[in-house]
This record gives C-alpha cells, sequence and structure tokens, in this order.
C-alpha cells in the first residue's frame, strides 16, 4: 500500500511495543502519540515563524501606511516560502555590502549596523522641511558626508556647512528596530527544537514526514538568512533626517536628528512629485559604479537593493546563494525512499527535489562565465568567446524558472497531501519532546 516502504535513511518501521503498552527505547509509550493536526501545527508555526521574523525589509516610503506596510512584508514572505534562494542572495548581497561599507568608513564610526541602515534606505535628505530624496550613493553622498565635504545631490550643490547631521551612533540604530533580543531567542529556539526533535526521530528509526522535512529545510535555510542579517535592523519605520539649511531657515529646525520633534514635524508633509522632478535629471554625470537601484529623488531603495561594488562582489553572493540553494534542494532529497501514498506521488516528489536542486547550479554556472567573460573583454563582448555559452545557459535559466516555481509550489501543497495517509509510526512522538518548551 505504501510506495517505497524498504531502504529508508530516515524511517524504518522497527516495533510496534507502543500497542501493549510497551515502552520501547525511544521513550515511547502507549500514552506518547500525536495526532495529524500536532504535525501540522509544529510545522506552520515554526515555518511562519522562522520565515515572518526572519524577514528584515528595508524601509518603506514615508507615507506608507500601516497596512501598506504590513502588506509589502506579507508579500516577500509568500516569495520566500515560494522561491526562499531568491531572499538568500538578496541577504547575501547586502551581508557582503555592508561589510564593504563597514571596513571602508571604519575611521568614521561606520560599523555594520550603519551600513545596513544605509541600504535601507536610511537617510533622507530634507529641505526646508520637505523630503527630497534618500541617500543611497556611497561615493556621491554617504563618503562626502562623512568625510565633511560637499557634493552634489540633483543640480544643487549641498555644502557641509549647510547640513545639520551628526551620525547617529549604533544603538541609536538599534534603538529604532523593532526586533529584540526576546524574539530572536524565540525563533532560534523554536527552530533548534524542531529540527532536534526530528534528528532524535530519525535517530530513533521513527517516521519522519515530508512536511517535517520540508520544515526541516525552511528552518536551515532561514538560520541563513537571520546570520546574514543579524545586524540589520528590524522594522524601522523612518529614515534619519539629514537636514539641509537654507540661508532664510532658522536655526532652530530639527533640533536633534532622532527626536520626536525633528522626526514627526518632517514627516508630515509629502513631497509633490512634480515640483521636485529637477532632482532626478541628470544625476549621472559621472559613471557609478556601484549597484544603485535607487535614484536621486526617490522615497526608498527598491525592494532587492544592496551595494555592491562591481562584478565579483555580485558573482561571490550569487555563487553562495546557489550552493545554499543547492543544500536546501538536497535536504529534500533525503525524502527520496519516504513512504508515500502512491508511487506517483513519490516520482513527483523526486523530480521536483531535483528541480530544486539543479537550477541552482545552473544560475551559478551563468554567473561563473558570465563574470569571467566580463573580466576577459573588459566589458567588450565581441572579444569574449565564452558570452554565446553565457545567453545560452540564461535562455536555460528562463526556461527552468517556470518548472522551478512548478516543483516548488508541488513541494509546498504536496506535503499537506501526503498526510492524508500516513504510517502508523508517524504518529509515535518521543517521550521528552513535551519536556522541552516551545509552540
Amino acid at each position: 500500500m505504501y510506495a517505497g516502504i524498504l531502504a529508508s535513511p530516515f524511517m524504518s518501521i522497527n516495533n510496534y511495543n507502543s500497542q501493549f503498552g510497551v515502552e520501547d527505547n525511544c521513550g515511547c509509550s502507549q500514552g506518547d502519540s500525536r495526532t495529524i493536526i500536532d504535525i501540522v501545527w509544529s510545522c506552520l508555526i515554526t515555518i511562519l515563524s522562522c520565515t515572518w521574523v526572519s524577514m528584515h525589509t528595508n524601509i518603506p516610503h514615508p507615507d506608507a501606511t500601516e497596512w501598506q506596510v504590513r502588506r509589502d512584508r506579507l508579500y516577500l514572505t509568500i516569495g520566500a516560502l515560494v522561491a526562499p534562494e531568491i531572499i538568500v542572495l538578496w541577504a547575501m548581497r547586502q551581508w557582503i555590502g555592508a561589510r564593504l561599507l563597514s571596513k571602508k568608513f571604519e575611521e568614521y564610526g561606520f560599523s555594520t549596523t550603519h551600513a545596513h541602515f544605509f541600504q535601507m534606505g536610511g537617510f533622507m535628505l530634507y529641505k526646508n522641511q520637505q523630503r527630497l530624496g534618500i541617500l543611497s550613493s556611497e561615493w556621491r553622498h554617504l563618503q562626502p558626508l562623512l568625510s565633511g565635504q560637499d557634493f552634489l545631490y540633483g543640480d544643487d550643490l549641498v555644502t557641509r556647512e549647510s547640513l545639520r547631521f551628526q551620525l547617529p551612533t549604533k544603538a541609536d540604530i538599534q534603538e529604532k528596530s523593532k526586533g529584540d533580543l526576546l524574539s530572536k531567542t524565540f525563533v532560534v529556539g523554536q527552530t533548534m527544537w524542531f529540527i532536534s526533535q526530528c534528528v532524535a526521530r530519525r535517530v530513533y528509526g521513527l517516521v519522519v514526514t515530508e512536511l517535517e522535512l520540508e520544515t526541516v529545510a525552511f528552518a536551515a535555510l532561514n538560520c541563513i538568512i537571520y546570520f546574514l542579517w543579524w545586524d540589520k535592523p528590524l522594522g524601522v519605520r523612518f529614515a534619519v533626517p539629514v537636514v539641509w539649511k537654507s540661508s532664510e531657515e532658522k536655526e532652530n529646525i530639527g533640533s536633534d536628528i532622532f527626536g520626536s520633534n525633528c522626526e514627526a514635524g518632517l514627516h508630515k508633509k509629502s513631497l509633490n512629485s512634480q515640483q521636485f522632478q529637477w532632482v532626478a535629471r541628470n544625476f549621472f554625470k559621472e559613471k557609478d559604479k556601484s549597484f544603485d537601484l535607487a535614484n536621486e529623488g526617490d522615497m526608498e531603495v527598491s525592494i532587492l537593493f544592496a551595494h555592491t561594488t562591481g562584478q565579483q562582489d555580485s558573482f561571490r553572493a550569487l555563487s553562495a546563494a546557489s550552493l545554499l540553494a543547492v543544500i536546501f534542494g538536497t535536504i529534500h532529497c533525503f525524502a527520496w525512499n519516504f513512504i508515500f501514498p502512491t508511487a506517483e506521488e513519490r516520482m513527483l516528489w523526486r523530480v521536483s527535489a531535483i528541480v530544486i536542486t539543479v537550477s541552482p547550479l545552473v544560475v551559478a554556472m551563468w554567473s561563473f562565465t558570465r563574470c569571467r567573460n566580463v573580466n576577459v573583454a573588459s566589458y567588450r563582448r565581441w572579444y569574449a568567446s565564452g558570452w554565446v555559452a553565457a545567453d545560452v545557459m540564461f535562455i536555460a535559466i528562463l526556461a527552468l524558472a517556470s518548472i522551478y516555481i512548478t516543483a516548488r509550489l508541488y513541494l509546498l501543497f504536496g506535503v499537506l497531501w501526503a498526510l492524508r495517509k500516513v504510517p502508523p509510526d508517524a504518529l509515535s512522538q518521543l517521550g521528552w519532546v513535551n519536556y522541552i518548551p516551545h509552540i
């Protein structure tokens, strides 16, 4: 009735002493059992808590409502469930960018927390109590701001003497963050509990369901994301004002850049885009080698913004994220010989697991080929014969995208459908599990 009952690395139905009330060597007795609802609840709460809490979004538009902020975070969470590799790549790029920036501006007290805050769109330029836009470029904005030099914003010259700005401390930024030690401890504790009980079930020869294996894969990937964003502030609502004072302004404007007077007063007025279209004109006066996805005059950075300094940084981030994505897919392959309700479902699982494991390898190969060609040709395509191979692989990636999404959706919903018929051993419970605090 169950396909693939033999040769399972996670499951061996070894004894049923619990049927007679006899306690076996794993501490399972007649009273130590669980229901399908228990399995679904523990898995869903682990997946949702890990994914939702680990989602460190950028600072939203200052005029965005609370509903819009939560909606955007919900969209990212759903995206993380369907394609968690994209979130890993985003976090990896920001992790690399934060370390590059903090190392470069270390003499100014610019930590990795400051660097993450900058990548989030954490510094907003104001003039006459109106928002002009975020400061998003390293060499155009951040470097002169920290070093006390003049800089251009659009067509206007912003002099150091006309600025009212003091770099906030790391503690000030962390105070604006809504992430605290309690929430981090909860997520890490819940994740470690779930992984440990799944490993223990495997050690004692108890059945691990496909849903639990899927949850382990998500938990492992979210642990990596949480590590990469450990220093990134969570849930910051508004950017720090960088006040540009004109000659007619009074000296008492914005007495404290982190005080409520400045933040409340400056954020009440919205920017009229038609009046400030000149801000975005000709901002590419020089070649910007950083990967800026926010232009002068924008009120927020793009959703996946990260600071990079060239092709090499992007290649390193994509390679590392691809490796983690392969590990994510490999965890699904552990269910190769799991007990499925039908042989067809087992085959679909195998194919889907292979697809999500192989697809990141194709992306990594494309990135490597493209990076090598750029270095060889110095941006001159006609000298790089490898560009043809890179283009072919890129077309293959586009073709794999729909197949990948289909495979991910099957793995997401197929695990729930498989719970309609589980082996009896899947409902056996480890006796010590309930003594460890968890949800």
